[in-house]
């Protein structure tokens, strides 16, 4: 994972899967490591971090039910948040919230000190 982030890799997804038939459709990718879901209080909205963007998207339930019925990514997905304060990592709501956890602030982040703690990544 933390090669994922490093290297600034865009492979992420996420999946649809229909538990009766066990389909699996990949329905949003080229994400730089989304790291959290959470479902809005109406059921109506999916909300998705992507850590390494420092943003949250957030898409409609019918838009990803129609991109896994039909078999097609979704393109477009809306950002409901972006330029955080750091690396958001799990996120829900709570009572309406939006709760983001975030570990890693950005200000404090500097990689090449992370990356010294480790001497096999320095050569």
């Amino acid at each position: 994972m933390i090669w994922s982030m490093l290297e600034g890799d865009t492979s992420g997804c996420v999946l649809s899967v229909n538990l009766e038939t066990r389909r699996v459709v990949k329905i949003l990718d080229g994400l730089a490591f989304p790291n959290g879901l959470a479902l809005s209080a109406d059921g109506q909205r999916l909300l998705v971090s992507i850590t390494k963007e420092y943003k949250i998207f957030i898409i409609s339930f019918r838009q990803a039910r129609d991109a896994a019925k039909n078999g097609v990514k979704i393109t477009n997905p809306s950002v409901l948040i972006d330029n955080l304060l750091g690396f958001p990592n799990n996120i829900e709501l709570i009572s309406n919230e939006l709760v983001v956890a975030i570990p890693i602030v950005k200000d404090n982040f500097d990689l090449s000190l992370t990356v010294a703690k480790y001497p096999l990544v320095n050569k």
